[in-house]
């Protein structure tokens, strides 16, 4: 009889390749350069394959990540039974099952430094890809009410900006951690055809939040003898925004893009008139989200249950509340508040608690702080993109546990 543990398969390099295809073809199968049913074969492939790979090993892995993504299940069904709505196979907490079934997958594949960076590159290459042939296809001029690149390529601007701010960091990984000359190179050019892109796209929080992750890593970057430059660093950082800010600012065809978005939000702390509508909404819901969260500290009103009450007293539409802190106190209370940012917590502690200077340290605590400074205006706990980084930062801590000891 033929078992499947007496069969010598490749498993390994088929998985990280599926893995591989299905990444690029996230970004380059959007009808521009492949029609996006080649996303969904992709994917499918990839989850058809994962399930014959962990059956062929035959066990099960287990993770910090995949303890606290159950948690998060259990306390947002919980939060369900009280809400407005309940629907276990469809809306947000249907994407909460997806992730937890990715990052399931992506625990139980045997990582090392090598495909860690290999997975880092091909979203790095698939981003640079997608901005060069949108623009070799006449494509980077959107031809929507806002004229936000992304509007009409995906129907909502910020799905490209998220996509492509991942990738920037990403990028920003090989640069500062890399010891390859050619992958440097390759990455710095591949983050400026992404900025180009990220620019157009008129995401605010989306430019910030790399340049966060960098300056973190870059604390963790050491030299030859092991010694860290942290002014070298800071100045660098320093530039960086510098330049950006110029860029945004002073260029009229960027500043027509993404600087007057910046002007309307800097107005905010100038107690001026001139403050956007967009930011001047996304402060609305998310002070009636905190106010009526004080009403129902503890549980809150239900898994979900922000967008029917801003509906019906805020705005008069079915948003989110744009600020990842708000909506789970609103709509799980601090129950599931804490549920959710225990996780943070957990690798802030494993992170700190470690001697290793090694940057993989620091890379898990740079998503952490990038994640909660993108948070103050904007909803991740049912992002995929953002649980992919949460389960880097896990990888990172349990690699670094590992590596630890040799260190010392």
């Amino acid at each position: 009889m033929l078992r499947l543990s007496n069969l010598k398969i490749p498993t390994d390099k088929l998985w990280f390749g599926l893995l591989v295809t299905y990444i690029l073809s996230g970004y380059l199968a959007q009808g521009v350069l492949l029609p996006e049913v080649f996303n969904s074969l992709f994917l499918y492939a990839f989850l058809a394959y994962s399930v014959f790979a962990i059956l062929y090993s035959g066990k099960i892995k287990l993770s910090p990540i995949l303890s606290w993504g159950a948690i998060c299940l259990i306390l947002a069904f919980i939060a369900m039974l009280y809400s407005q709505s309940f629907s276990i196979l469809g809306g947000t907490y249907y994407e909460l099952i997806v992730n937890f079934v990715i990052v399931l997958i992506l625990t139980q594949m045997p990582w090392t430094e090598k495909r860690f960076d290999l997975i880092m590159g091909t979203y790095v290459i698939a981003s640079a890809l997608l901005i060069i042939a949108l623009a070799l296809t006449g494509n980077l001029e959107d031809t929507s009410e806002t004229g936000r690149l992304g509007e009409d390529l995906m129907g909502n601007a910020n799905i490209l900006a998220m996509m492509l701010m991942i990738s920037a960091i990403y990028a920003i990984w090989l640069i500062i951690s890399s010891d390859n000359k050619k992958t440097k190179i390759l990455s710095f050019v591949a983050v400026l055809i992404i900025y180009y892109g990220l620019f157009l796209s008129g995401g605010r929080k989306f430019i910030v939040v790399p340049i966060i992750f960098a300056y973190i890593l870059s604390l963790y970057k050491t030299d030859k003898n092991g010694r860290k430059n942290i002014i070298k660093s800071t100045l660098i950082i320093a530039a960086i925004i510098i330049a950006v800010y110029l860029l945004i600012m002073k260029v009229p065809y960027f500043y027509d893009m993404i600087g007057y978005r910046f002007d309307g939000f800097f107005a905010l702390f100038d107690d001026s008139a001139d403050v956007d509508g967009s930011t001047q909404i996304r402060m609305k819901m998310i002070e009636a989200a905190w106010a009526k969260w004080k009403e129902s500290p503890l549980w809150g009103y239900g898994f979900d249950s922000f967008k029917y009450y801003n509906k019906e007293y805020v705005t008069g539409h079915q948003y989110y509340s744009h600020n990842n802190f708000t909506e789970l106190l609103y709509n799980q209370g601090l129950i599931g508040f804490l549920g959710y940012y225990s996780f943070y917590a957990f690798l802030i502690y494993k992170a700190l608690k470690t001697k290793t200077t090694s940057i993989y340290k620091g890379f898990a605590l740079a998503i952490v702080v990038s994640l909660l400074a993108f948070e103050y205006f904007g909803v991740t706990y049912s992002i995929t993109p953002a649980q992919i980084l949460l389960f880097f930062g896990c990888y990172c801590i349990e690699y670094v546990s590992k590596i630890e000891p040799k260190s010392n």
